[in-house]
């Protein structure tokens, strides 16, 4: 190839270099405009959703000022009843928080949570058609295709979720379908974020003194979000009937897990009748008593033994088919930890023993306290308290007023109890409520403490006790022939001025404040002594020194006579 041939290639290549480079610059310019484009547009959308949502966190916001306008908190202040139809004007968030406030006695008055707990019932309904799209939507097919009949009155509505009974087309199977209020999840996050602003506030006034407001927002917040995804109240359901498997007494619905979702949960129908029912019971020949002592028996083994217990034992969720006692509505649960149950197990024994020092430690052992108190009036209240019931037979102990008092007196000092057993006693204080309806004679203290005995008697291991008991007798020999040498010890230290005694004082703040009062005295004591002397001193000197024609004796004596007369006034105060 020639030169000329070569240079002519050349150009050819240079020519299609820059043609190549020019649409490579229109590509590069033409793909960044476009990714400015677009992300010009998602900061758009960004903006409108954050414009839309604080639109709407604004316009919940004013219909919360207007609905406590409405009640005018300021000018006639606040009430039981008023306080639960606030709750309820504000809707399903406010619904499940008073749910949530009427389980804590400890720091909310008992006529307000009296109040509050009429909040499980006279949530605004469902439409049908509102449950059809939520069935459809979720199950991704028409209710027709999965349910042959579907009752369209709901048999429960509560702030979360409907109930209705149905027929699977499949099976002819009667079911029962759970279906979750529609958005219900970004309303209640939307509230729960304006709660958290408003606690922040809230927990300056003097009213919010001693009440945690974030902690119970929190606790509500976490309550909801269980009962929000329904595969948590399965797994409820399933732990629940494997615990009573072997009881032929207790039951709860079973649940279809191929239909049940985050948001459907559909169950076996209880075909049954509330325990309330009492003229029912009658009706079909039931023992109330002997079911009483069943049902009572049951709370106590899900409280002591399994440490997982229905947290909402009223008459609606315990029925009775056939004579057997079935559970339902798993949504709130209790839990406790294993040291829980040690702690409420070591109470009931207490009690039954009527031992009061062995109540009190459990008691300081279960509760949280929230600054300093005075530990000797704390023990002194709740000694007297539990006079009253330590002469009392077991059979008499009411352990509704028990809790109450002992709920009110934790307020009172301002000790916080655990979630878990925070759930317990308002459960506890719920299924007595059954129980005085349903078996009066029955008593949950008598029960557990027969339970208790009982277990006693089961696990006691005789070889283990003797072998227990014979390392107690060989350690405290070998201590007890250590004694004489310690013994020597101890005086060879005293008598070189080595001891030390320390001393830890329970109760010691009105101890501290009476001895510094004393010191303060003998002090002022010792002050007033030495002016008098000096003062006399001064007196019978040949120089008179003084001020304005004053002597300093004088003067002296003066001031020993106002400092005498004060310390006579301080100590009148303490008689």
């Amino acid at each position: 190839m020639s030169k000329t041939e070569i240079k002519a290639k050349a150009g050819e290549i240079k020519e299609k270099a820059e043609e190549i480079k020019e649409k490579a610059d229109g590509k590069l310019k033409e793909t960044t405009e476009d990714i400015k484009d677009k992300a010009d547009e998602i900061k758009d959308n960004i903006k409108e959703k954050i414009d839309a949502k604080k639109t709407d966190e604004q316009k919940r916001l004013s219909e919360i000022i207007g609905v406590l306008n409405k009640y005018e908190l300021i000018k006639e202040g606040l009430t039981p009843v008023k306080l639960r139809m606030i709750l309820e004007d504000l809707g399903p968030t406010f619904v499940k928080l008073g749910q949530v406030m009427s389980m804590r006695t400890d720091f909310l008055p008992k006529e307000y949570c009296a109040e509050l707990e009429k909040l499980r019932t006279g949530v605004r309904e469902l439409t049908f058609s509102e449950v059809v799209d939520a069935v459809e939507e979720e199950m991704g097919l028409p209710i027709g295709d999965v349910f042959s009949e579907f009752d369209e009155k709901p048999i429960g509505s509560a702030s979360i979720a409907q109930v209705h009974t149905a027929v699977l087309a499949e099976s002819g199977e009667k079911v029962v379908v759970k279906v979750q209020r529609p958005g219900i999840r970004e309303v209640m996050r939307q509230d729960i974020h304006l709660m958290r602003r408003a606690v922040k506030m809230l927990q300056i006034l003097p009213a919010a003194d001693g009440i945690d407001l974030a902690a119970v927002v929190e606790e509500m917040w976490a309550i909801s979000q269980e009962e929000l995804d329904f595969m948590v109240e399965t797994s409820h359901i399933k732990e629940f009937y494997e615990y009573n498997y072997y009881d032929d007494n207790v039951t709860c619905p079973l649940v279809d897990d191929k239909l049940t979702s985050s948001k459907i949960l559909v169950m076996e129908f209880i075909d049954g009748y509330s325990v309330g029912d009492t003229e029912r019971l009658d009706a079909d020949g039931i023992d109330r008593n002997a079911l009483g002592y069943i049902l009572t028996e049951n709370y106590m083994k899900q409280v002591l033994d399994d440490g997982f217990f229905h947290a909402d034992p009223h008459p609606g969720n315990i029925r009775i088919r056939d004579g057997q006692i079935v559970w339902i509505d798993m949504g709130m649960m209790g839990r406790l930890t294993p040291k829980d149950r040690k702690l409420f197990k070591k109470a009931v024994g207490a009690v039954v023993k009527k031992d009061i020092n062995g109540l009190i430690s459990v008691l300081m052992s279960m509760g949280m306290t929230g600054g300093d108190i005075s530990y000797s009036r704390l023990y002194e209240d709740i000694d007297n308290m539990l006079q009253k019931y330590m002469v009392m037979d077991m059979g008499d102990v009411d352990l509704a007023v028990f809790l109450d008092e002992t709920l009110a007196l934790m307020k009172k000092y301002k000790i916080t109890i655990p979630k878990g057993l925070s759930m317990l006693t308002r459960g506890v204080l719920t299924f007595q409520g059954v129980l005085a309806e349903v078996s009066p004679d029955v008593n949950i203290i008598d029960v557990a403490s027969r339970k208790l005995a009982y277990e006693t008697i089961r696990d006691f291991d005789i070889k283990k006790e003797i072998k227990s008991t014979l390392s107690s007798m060989i350690n405290s020999g070998s201590k007890a022939i250590e004694i004489p040498a310690l013994a020597a010890d101890l005086m060879e230290a005293t008598i070189k001025g080595h001891t030390k005694v320390n001393l830890d004082l329970t109760g010691s703040d009105d101890i501290l404040k009476r001895l510094s009062k004393m010191v303060n005295r003998i002090v002022a004591g010792l002050i007033c002594a030495s002016l008098i002397i000096g003062s006399s001193m001064l007196s019978a000197s040949d120089s008179t020194p003084g001020i304005f024609g004053i002597s300093f004796g004088f003067l002296g004596f003066i001031g020993a006579a106002a400092l005498g007369i004060w310390t006579i006034i301080d100590s009148k105060k303490d008689n």
